[in-house]
């Protein structure tokens, strides 16, 4: 389209730049979300670098402060419970960005004594009455 328009048009082929930036913007996008989707990095010892980089990713596609503490070494026994882990922190992040609006959210791992997997953020938390 852009190649094709009349150099003279400029206005034309500034809507034409706009497009080509924006269908740009959009295939990154989908190439990110596809990433997400192949887990093929979450095994036993791969959770830990795994969350660490889905807080990355938060904080550079969301611009918020997204952090991952886990103060120990990880170890999950099996792969498909590593997989569940992370497919449970993502989707907790997913929720909190799109009803919570949050400007901060930490993923914890903790495998000491108590074990855990937690999301804390800072966002708008769930409306009154909805869990009674």
């Amino acid at each position: 389209l852009y190649q094709r328009l009349d150099p003279t048009a400029k206005a034309k082929r500034e809507l034409a730049e706009k497009l080509i930036a924006g269908v740009q913007r959009i295939q990154e996008q989908v190439r990110g979300l596809c990433r997400e989707l192949v887990l093929t990095e979450v095994d036993t010892e791969g959770l830990r670098a795994a969350l660490e980089h889905l807080a990355v990713r938060r904080r550079e596609q969301a611009g918020i402060d997204c952090t991952f503490d886990c103060p120990d070494a990880v170890s999950v026994s099996n792969p498909a419970t590593a997989r569940h882990l992370y497919r449970i922190a993502q989707e907790a992040l997913n929720n909190a960005l799109r009803h919570g609006h949050p400007q901060h959210i930490r993923i914890r791992l903790q495998l000491g004594d108590e074990r855990q997997l937690s999301i804390e953020d800072d966002g708008a938390g769930l409306a009154e009455g909805v869990l009674s």
